[in-house]
C-alpha cells in the first residue's frame, strides 16, 4: 500500500500518541478517512477518543456510509468516549447496518452515558425504544435532549411520545410539535391530529392548556382538522377553550359561553363580543336577550358584537332600536359613539326611544350624550337639536342640554338657551358662545345693565360677569355698541378675553381691502387679506380660495397628475386662525373646536374647505382638489359627518380623496374639544382626549361598513383606494372582501389586495393566497402574497406552504411554491423533504445547488447525500488556502520525537 507524507505523519503521531499534533491536524473534522481510521484503531485511549470526536464532528455535516463504516462496533474506553460515540451513532444512524449497534444496555455505564445512548436509540427507532423503555428519570432526560430536528420522522416520534400517556413525555411532545411545525418538519394537519390527542387529561393540565393554545393559533384554523373536541374541556379550561372557539368560529360554543352564568364574567363578555364576528342579522335578537339578562355585565360586549355585525353589513332592525337604547342607558361605560354607530341605520327609531322619557328622568344626561353622538354621525335630517330645545325648559338639570346644544351648534335654540341664563348661567354662556347672535347680544346687554345709564348687573350674571362681558364683546358687531361697552369697562379689572382682542384692525379698512380683490392674482389677494383680516373677511377669503382652486383645475396640464393648493395660501389662512384664537374670537364658530392656537390653524383651514365642499356650484375637479387639501391638514373631528356622503360620489377622483380623508381622520386623534372661557381642570381635558381617542378608533372600524361595498366598484381606482383604506384601518373583519379582490382582473388591484391582507388577512384568506402564490410568477405580486401569508401564519408559514404544495398535482405550482420557501427552510427541513420523497424536494435541492435558495439554518454540506440521491451536482466549495498550507506544513515538518 502506497502511503502519502500526510498519512505517514499521522501514523507516526498515532504511534507516539501525539494528541496535540493530531488535534491540530484534524481541526475542523478534516483529514482523510484512512488517517481517521488509524485514530479509531489506536491503542492509546486518548487518541481513540480524539478519533471518535472527529468522526462525530464529521457526521454532523457530512453523514455518509463511509463514515458509518468507521464506527467502532463496541463500547470501550472511558465514559467520555462512550458518550461521544453515542452521539456519532445517532448522527450516522441512517447508514448503520441493522443489528450493528453496540450492546450498550449490557455495558456498565454511568447514568449520563446511558442517557446518551438511550437518546440515540430513541432517535433511531422512536416507536420501539419508547414502547419498551420504562418510565423514569433516564427516559425523561433522554427525551428532554431531543428536538424536532434530531429525529427522522417527527410524526412517528410524536405518536410514540403521546402514546405513553405520561405528563413528562406529553410535555416533550408538545415542545417538539411546536418546533417541528415552525421548522416545517411536521405537516399542519398531522400537528392538529397530535394536538387533539394531547387533550387527554392524562398528559397533565399544563399540556392540555398548551395544546388548546396551539389549536387557537391561526395555522390551526387553516389545517383541516377533522374534529376538535374542546366542548367537554370548557369547565376546566374556560379561557383556553374560548380562544379555540373564537379562532375556529364555533358560534354554538360562543353562545353557550355567553349564556352560562357559571362562566366568569370577563369570559362571558369576550364570548358575547366575539359572536358579532360570525353572526348574522338574525342573531341580533339573541344578543339583545343576552344583554338584557345582566346589562351591567353584558351591555358593553353586546354593543361591541352589534358593532362587529354593523361593519360586516348586518344592521340592526327598527324593532331592535329601543332595546339597544336600554342597554346604553343601563351602562354609562359604553361609548356613546359606539352606540350611535350601531343605531345610525335606524336613527329615527333611536331618536324616538331616546326622547321618550319624562322631564324628571335622572337618565337625561346620558340620553343627551347619546343623542349628540347620534347627530355626530352625519345625519343632517335627524332633528336632534330641535328635540333637545323642546325639552330644555322642562329639564330638571338644564346643563347637559345646554352642553349638547353647544356641541350641535343648533342656532335655532338661541331663545331657549337665553331663557335658561337665570337657572344655569355658566352652561348657558358656553352654549351662547357657539350659537349666540343678535338676540344674545341684546339679552347680555340688558343683563349686564348696559341698556340704560346707571344700570346694574342682573343677579344671575353677578357670579360670571367677566365671562358674560367676554362673550358679549366677541358677539357684538355694531361699532357703536362696542365703543359704548369700552366706555363702561373698568380698566383696572378688564376681562381677559376683551384685553386679548383689543387693537384689532379697523373694520372700514378691511372692508375696503376685501371689496375688489384682483381676479387675476387670487393667491396674492388671499394672502394679503388673510394677513390683515379678521373673521369678517373670511367669506371673501373663501371665495378667493375657490378661485385659486378653479384656476389650478383650469390650467392643469397632462404633466400634473393632481393640482395642489399653494403652500403660502394654506399658511396664510392658518396664520389667521392662530391669530383669531389668540384674540379669543368666537367666530367663526369652528375656533371653539381648537384646543390651542396651533390647532386653530388647521381647524380654520379645514372649516373653510368644508364650507366650500358643501357649495352646490363646485365642480367635481374642484371638489377633488379641495378634498386633497383636507388630507394634507391635521384631522378635524367634524370632517366625517360632512364628507361621508362623498364616498358614493359619481366621480372616482372625488371618491378616492374622500376615502383617504376619512380613513386618515379616523385613524388619528382629531382636535380636542375645549370649553374656552370656562374653568376646567386638567383631568377634564384628559378625559376629553381619551374619549376622542376611543371615538377615533371606533370611527375607523365603522367606516369599513361604507368601504367594503366599494371594493366591488366598477372603477379600479376606487377599488384600490378602498383596499388601501381598509389596510390602513387594519380591518380584519373586512378580510373576506379584501381577499375577493385577489381575483380582480387588474394586476395592480391584486397586488393592492395582497398588501392590504398583511393587515386585514385572517386564516380564511390563506387558501386564496396560496392559490395565487402557486399560479402567478409576477415578482411584485408574489412579494405581497408572501408578506400577507407570513403576517397571518407567523412561524407556521413554511409548514403551511409545504403542505399545500405537497397536495398539488401541477408541476408549476410545486416549482413556484419552492421559490416561495426561499429563506424559510433549514438544511434539516430540506433533508426531511427528500427523505419522504416530497414533490418539493427536487425543485428545492436544485435551487440550493445553483445558489438560488437561502437556507434558514444548517449548511449545504448536510445535503450532500441528498444531492446524490436526486442526481444533482452539488455546488463546489472554494478551497481554503490557509488550511491547506497549514496541513501541508504539519505533514512536512512532522512532529517532535516521542518522549522516553
Amino acid at each position: 500500500m502506497t502511503t502519502t507524507p500526510e498519512y505517514s505523519a499521522v501514523s507516526v503521531a498515532v504511534r507516539v500518541a501525539d494528541v496535540r499534533w493530531l488535534s491540530a491536524y484534524f481541526d475542523g473534522a478534516s483529514g482523510s478517512r484512512a488517517a481517521l481510521r488509524s485514530l479509531l484503531r489506536a491503542e492509546d485511549p486518548r487518541v481513540r477518543h480524539l478519533g471518535v470526536e472527529v468522526l462525530c464532528e464529521r457526521a454532523a455535516t457530512r453523514p455518509d456510509a463511509e463514515s458509518a463504516a468507521l464506527l467502532p462496533a463496541s463500547i470501550e474506553g472511558p465514559a467520555e468516549t462512550a458518550l461521544v460515540l453515542a452521539r456519532a451513532y445517532e448522527r450516522l444512524r441512517a447508514f448503520v447496518r441493522p443489528g450493528a449497534w453496540p450492546r450498550w444496555r449490557a455495558a456498565d455505564l454511568p447514568a449520563r452515558v446511558r442517557i446518551g445512548w438511550l437518546r440515540a436509540e430513541i432517535v433511531h427507532r422512536p416507536g420501539t425504544a419508547l414502547r419498551v423503555e420504562g418510565l423514569g428519570e433516564e427516559l425523561y432526560q433522554a427525551v428532554d435532549g431531543i428536538g424536532a430536528a434530531d429525529v427522522d420522522d417527527v410524526d412517528t416520534y410524536l405518536r410514540a411520545l403521546i402514546g405513553r400517556r405520561d405528563p413528562v413525555l406529553s410535555a416533550a411532545a408538545l415542545r417538539v410539535l411546536r418546533a417541528g411545525l415552525h421548522e416545517a418538519l411536521l405537516d399542519p394537519e398531522r400537528a392538529g391530529e397530535h394536538l387533539v390527542r394531547l387533550l387527554d387529561p392524562a398528559g397533565g393540565r399544563a399540556v392540555v392548556a398548551g395544546a388548546l393554545g396551539e389549536l387557537a393559533e391561526p395555522w390551526a384554523a387553516v389545517a383541516r382538522i377533522a374534529d376538535v373536541p374542546v366542548r367537554g374541556l370548557a369547565g376546566e379550561y374556560p379561557a383556553e377553550v374560548l380562544d379555540v372557539a373564537v379562532r375556529h368560529g364555533d358560534l354554538a360554543l360562543l353562545r353557550d359561553f355567553a349564556g352560562d352564568a357559571h362562566v366568569p364574567g370577563a369570559l362571558r363578555q369576550r364570548a358575547t363580543a366575539a359572536i358579532g364576528e360570525f353572526a348574522t342579522r338574525g342573531d341580533v335578537g339573541e344578543l339583545l336577550r343576552i344583554g338584557g339578562t345582566d346589562p351591567l355585565l353584558s351591555a358593553g360586549s353586546v354593543i361591541a358584537a352589534l358593532g362587529a355585525l354593523h361593519r360586516r353589513g348586518h344592521f340592526v332592525a327598527v324593532e331592535h332600536a329601543p332595546a339597544v337604547v336600554d342597554l346604553a342607558l343601563a351602562d354609562h361605560r359604553v361609548s356613546a359613539n359606539d352606540v350611535a354607530i350601531v343605531l345610525f341605520t335606524v336613527r329615527d327609531a333611536a331618536l324616538r326611544a331616546l326622547v321618550d322619557a319624562p322631564a324628571g328622568d335622572p337618565g337625561w344626561p346620558r340620553r343627551v350624550e347619546l343623542l349628540v353622538a347620534l347627530a355626530g354621525q352625519g345625519a343632517a335630517d335627524l332633528p336632534v337639536g330641535a328635540a333637545l330645545t323642546a325639552r330644555l325648559a322642562m329639564a330638571a338639570r338644564p346643563e347637559p342640554f345646554l352642553d349638547g346644544l353647544r356641541e350641535l351648534r343648533h342656532e335655532a335654540a338661541e331663545g331657549a338657551v337665553l331663557a335658561e341664563l337665570p337657572r344655569a348661567p355658566q352652561a348657558a354662556l358656553r352654549a351662547i358662545e357657539a350659537i349666540g347672535g343678535i338676540a344674545s347680544v341684546a339679552a347680555l346687554r340688558e343683563g349686564l345693565g348696559l341698556t340704560e345709564p346707571g344700570g346694574v348687573i342682573a343677579p344671575h350674571l353677578r357670579g360670571v360677569p367677566h365671562d358674560a362681558l367676554g362673550v358679549l364683546w366677541h358677539l357684538t358687531q355694531v361699532p357703536e355698541q362696542r365703543r359704548e361697552l369700552l366706555d363702561r369697562l373698568d380698566v383696572r379689572d378688564l376681562p381677559g378675553r376683551i384685553a386679548a382682542d383689543l387693537g384689532a384692525p379697523a373694520s372700514r379698512e378691511l372692508a375696503l381691502l376685501g371689496a375688489h380683490p384682483d381676479p387675476d392674482e387670487p393667491v396674492e389677494a388671499l394672502c394679503r387679506l388673510a394677513r390683515n383680516g379678521d373673521a369678517h373677511t373670511l367669506p371673501v377669503i373663501a371665495d378667493l380660495l375657490l378661485r385659486v382652486v378653479g384656476g389650478l383645475v383650469a390650467s392643469r396640464g397632462e404633466e400634473i397628475a393632481q393640482p395642489v393648493v399653494p403652500a403660502e395660501v394654506v399658511t396664510a389662512i392658518g396664520d389667521l386662525g392662530e391669530r383669531l384664537h389668540r384674540r379669543g374670537a368666537l367666530r367663526p364658530v369652528c375656533l371653539l373646536d381648537a384646543a390651542d392656537p396651533r390647532a386653530a390653524r388647521d381647524v380654520l383651514v379645514a372649516s373653510i374647505v368644508l364650507d366650500l365642499v358643501d357649495r352646490p356650484d363646485v365642480t367635481d375637479a374642484e371638489l377633488a382638489v379641495l378634498l386633497a387639501l383636507l388630507v394634507d391638514v391635521a384631522p378635524y373631528r367634524r370632517t366625517k359627518a360632512r364628507t361621508h356622503r362623498l364616498l358614493r360620489h359619481r366621480d372616482p377622483h372625488v371618491r378616492k380623496h374622500a376615502i383617504a380623508l376619512l380613513v386618515r381622520d379616523a385613524g388619528r386623534a382629531g382636535a380636542r374639544v375645549t370649553a374656552r372661557g370656562c374653568d376646567r381642570d386638567e383631568d377634564a381635558h384628559r378625559e376629553d382626549a381619551e374619549r376622542e381617542g376611543r371615538a377615533d378608533r371606533t370611527d375607523a372600524r365603522a367606516l369599513s361598513a361604507s368601504l367594503i361595498p366599494l371594493t366591488a366598484a366598477a372603477d379600479p381606482q376606487t377599488v384600490r383606494q378602498a383596499l388601501r383604506a381598509l389596510g390602513h384601518a387594519r380591518a380584519r373583519w373586512a378580510g373576506e372582501a379584501v381577499g375577493a379582490c385577489l381575483d380582480h382582473p387588474v394586476m395592480n388591484i391584486k397586488k393592492t389586495a395582497a398588501d392590504a391582507l398583511v393587515h386585514t388577512g385572517t386564516p380564511a384568506q390563506v387558501p386564496a393566497l396560496l392559490g395565487w402564490l402557486g399560479r402567478r410568477d409576477n415578482p411584485g405580486l408574489r412579494t405581497s402574497l408572501i408578506a400577507a401569508l407570513r403576517a397571518i401564519l407567523g412561524d407556521a408559514y413554511a409548514a403551511v406552504v409545504v403542505s399545500a404544495a405537497e397536495r398539488a398535482q401541477d408541476g408549476r405550482v410545486i416549482a413556484l411554491s419552492a421559490e416561495a420557501l426561499d429563506g424559510a427552510l433549514s438544511a434539516r427541513a430540506v433533508g426531511a423533504l427528500a427523505a419522504r420523497e416530497s414533490p418539493l424536494a427536487g425543485p428545492v435541492l436544485r435551487r440550493v445547488a445553483r445558489g438560488a435558495f437561502t437556507l434558514s439554518g444548517g449548511t449545504i454540506d448536510e445535503l450532500t447525500h441528498r444531492f446524490a440521491a436526486y442526481g444533482i451536482v452539488p455546488p463546489e466549495e472554494p478551497a481554503d488556502a490557509d488550511e491547506a498550507e497549514l496541513r501541508a506544513d504539519l505533514a512536512t515538518l512532522g512532529h517532535p520525537p516521542a518522549r522516553p
